[in-house]
């Protein structure tokens, strides 16, 4: 399930490589960009674009709450629940 509130691509990046004890450097080339956006709105829009899941309608049904929050999930995810 998704968490409560969306999160970006890029933090989800943050907290893995914050997890995994790696410094991450996230750059954008933005000739290469803007290049893709005029040749292939499509494709730039996959490529830079967040995507976002809304089960909100599905957890409301179901009487659902996720029990951890994103840093939490990824800490576990990684290093298992203690």
């Amino acid at each position: 399930p998704q968490d409560n509130t969306p999160i970006s691509t890029t933090d989800l990046v943050k907290y893995i490589s914050k997890e995994l004890g790696r410094v991450n450097i996230i750059f954008r080339l933005f000739f290469l960009e803007m290049l893709i956006k005029k040749i292939r709105p499509e494709m730039h829009k996959r490529l830079y674009q967040n995507l976002f899941l809304d089960n909100s309608n599905t957890m409301a049904k179901l009487n659902l709450k996720n029990p951890y929050e994103t840093h939490e999930g990824m800490r576990f995810m990684i290093h298992g629940e203690k």
